[in-house]
């Protein structure tokens, strides 16, 4: 169904102009490997762009990384060359336009196509008539339509919502065409916007009545204490953020640093920190603790040194070190938050383009790096101490056939069920022990963690 973006009046074709460009300079970035998230949000500030323009620009963006699939199989009866020998510039703007004549019922059709001629112009002038004559091409032509009956449930699944087939095809086989399919719908979907207020710096309360008072509409999250969920306006926009009372997280990310259970007089090890978000609200819920956070790269190490100053939490240090080495310390942890790199194949609703990106043929690659981390963490975790196993994809390799493979070879580690704290829904945890927030929870980003204990 197209999506309407109408406010009371017609595109201002000038404005609009300036969303494609800034859309087009977000695409080509993350072409080249940018997360989208964060190419978005770079290029949004860097633009003068209204509000309104914003939202256009973030719909077009997220809109044709997710139908990236539907878009090139309406493009390529049209274009003399396969669309991968396209200049990516020249592929990007043909997917805009699209998309937006597709999928948007307020661009017209001919304002589209003019506007896809004009953004390319900036970067490839000479390709203005092949992108003219393609999108007329298309337009001319009948509406394609999907005759699934003959095709494979995997085929079904993959052209429905735009994900790659072999993907597909493993979730049909997991828990079959129905259960697939209600977990693949919403990554066609904005993933909604949550944030976590830094309770040292503002409380719960303050950070809701002041983004209130700036026009921000927010509500309790449902599942993670302490996470709001943005029900309207721009918190990015506001005082609140700029002095550092709160920061952007997922509500599934928000939930995992509570499976640790973290006390007070402990010595914790957040491996693999990235911004530092897990680490910090460690800190701010168990109070006197110790926790040390690592990143192999040292711009993430300074970007969560960062973070811990401006949420109030000191005793959060900051160490860049490759984890798949042994641990530049001789400390022996009471506890191990272990958020391992992984396909991210749980988060394809903040980032779209991560269902292209990453190959079957990855989940083996990324296994075996897993294992190396797992395995040195698991040194340094004391006797009788836990250590939480996370990954924020959905794949088997990654998950229980990894944490069940390096238990079964040390006698030193077993397997635990996962504890919830209260209030949880305990359908979180499977019956095997697993933490899962998938199939049954496609509202929240899809993560996996495990317990496992140092045996005494």
């Amino acid at each position: 169904m197209a999506t309407s973006w109408r406010s009371g009046r017609g595109w201002d074709v000038k404005s609009n102009g300036s969303s494609r460009a800034v859309a087009l300079d977000v695409l080509l970035r993350v072409s080249r490997g940018a997360p989208s998230d964060r190419a978005l949000d770079r290029g949004l500030r860097r633009s003068e762009l209204d509000e309104r323009d914003r939202r256009f620009t973030t719909e077009i963006v997220y809109g044709t990384l997710r139908r990236q699939a539907t878009l090139d199989r309406l493009l390529a009866p049209h274009c003399r060359r396969a669309l991968g020998d396209l200049d990516p510039a020249v592929l990007l703007v043909l997917r805009l336009a699209v998309y937006q004549c597709r999928f948007l019922d307020s661009v017209p059709d001919h304002a589209a196509v003019d506007a896809a001629v004009e953004s390319i112009k900036p970067h490839r002038p000479a390709a203005a008539g092949l992108v003219n004559g393609v999108l007329r091409a298309w337009l001319r032509s009948a509406e394609e339509t999907f005759d699934g009956t003959n095709s494979s449930p995997a085929t079904r699944l993959a052209t429905r919502f735009d994900v790659p087939e072999w993907w597909a095809c493993r979730w049909e086989q997991a828990c079959g065409e129905v259960a697939a399919a209600k977990w693949l719908a919403p990554t066609l979907e904005a993933s909604p916007l949550v944030l976590r207020p830094y309770i040292r710096i503002a409380s719960i309360d303050d950070v809701q009545t002041g983004l209130a008072a700036e026009g921000v509409e927010t509500v309790p999250a449902a599942h993670a204490g302490g996470a709001l969920r943005v029900e309207a306006g721009n918190p990015l926009a506001t005082r609140l953020f700029h002095d550092g009372a709160f920061s952007l997280r997922g509500e599934a990310s928000q939930i995992v640093p509570s499976l640790l259970h973290a006390e007070p007089g402990e010595v914790i090890l957040d491996a693999c920190t990235g911004r530092g978000g897990k680490a910090i609200q460690c800190a701010e819920d168990a109070g006197d603790i110790s926790v040390l956070a690592a990143d192999l790269q040292p711009w993430r190490a300074r970007a969560c040194l960062r973070a811990a100053r401006r949420a109030g939490t000191p005793e959060v240090k900051v160490v860049a070190a490759d984890l798949s080495q042994p641990l530049p310390t001789r400390t022996a942890f009471d506890r191990i938050l272990l958020d391992a790199p992984c396909s991210g194949l749980g988060t394809v609703r903040r980032r779209p383009e991560v269902k292209w990106r990453v190959q079957e043929s990855d989940l083996r690659r990324l296994a075996a790096l897993q294992r190396a981390i797992l395995h040195r963490c698991a040194d340094a975790l004391a006797s009788g101490g836990l250590l939480l196993y996370v990954t924020c994809s959905t794949e088997w390799e990654e998950n229980e056939g990894l944490v069940e493979a390096v238990t079964h070879e040390r006698p030193d580690l077993q397997l635990t069920p996962v504890k919830l704290p209260p209030g949880l829904d305990p359908k979180l945890v499977g019956g095997d022990g697993y933490f899962r927030t998938y199939p049954l929870y496609p509202e929240l980003e899809g993560f996996f963690a495990a317990a496992i204990q140092r045996r005494c």
